[in-house]
């Protein structure tokens, strides 16, 4: 593995309610994306959440990509930016295979336009 400017974890990092076949066999992480968040993912969550503070530059400029301030320019952002992407989605499954829905909250008008207060014609 190369040197990163990022401090490893010193536990490895797992998302069993997630990913409960580990990142490398879950079919959406490349092996070396699974190794970065295997290596890095407990110190990448706990510089996300606040956690931890950030130490070197790099930490910093991570942040800020996690903030949406700049863009991913490492290898590690961007998986933790796909990783992070990953969880908002939803996933169905079905006899007919799986994909990956993203539901959006829509403001559904009262098609009759009245404010159905006082309807008492049940």
């Amino acid at each position: 593995m190369e040197y990163s400017p990022f401090q490893p974890s010193t536990v490895p990092y797992y998302d069993n309610d997630r990913f409960p076949l580990g990142f490398r066999r879950c079919g959406e992480f490349t092996v070396s994306e699974a190794d970065i968040l295997h290596n890095y993912g407990r110190s990448l969550r706990a510089l996300d959440t606040g956690e931890r503070s950030p130490l070197t530059a790099e930490e910093k400029h991570f942040i800020e990509v996690c903030e949406g301030k700049r863009p991913a320019q490492s290898e590690i952002e961007k998986v933790w930016l796909k990783y992070r992407s990953l969880l908002g989605a939803k996933k169905i499954v079905s006899a007919f295979g799986r994909s990956k829905i993203s539901f959006s909250e829509e403001v559904i008008e009262d098609s009759d336009g009245d404010d159905d207060e006082g309807d008492d014609d049940l």
